[in-house]
């Protein structure tokens, strides 16, 4: 997977279990953990993923 898929997937699945509806606490922030590791080990940037979840968001 390349870096810009990987900020995809990772910017999907933390927006798909936040928010009001979405896990809170620990396993929210080990789900959000884990889908950033994944993400870092495929050779994103903390910052593409940033990128991707404001422009996913439509922020």
């Amino acid at each position: 997977m390349n870096r810009k898929k990987a900020a995809q997937v990772a910017a999907a699945e933390i927006l798909d279990k936040s928010g009001p509806a979405g896990l809170h606490g620990k396993r929210a922030n080990a789900y959000r953990d884990r889908a950033v590791a994944r993400a870092l080990a495929a050779g994103a940037t903390r910052d593409d993923i940033r990128a991707e979840i404001t422009r996913q968001a439509g922020l």
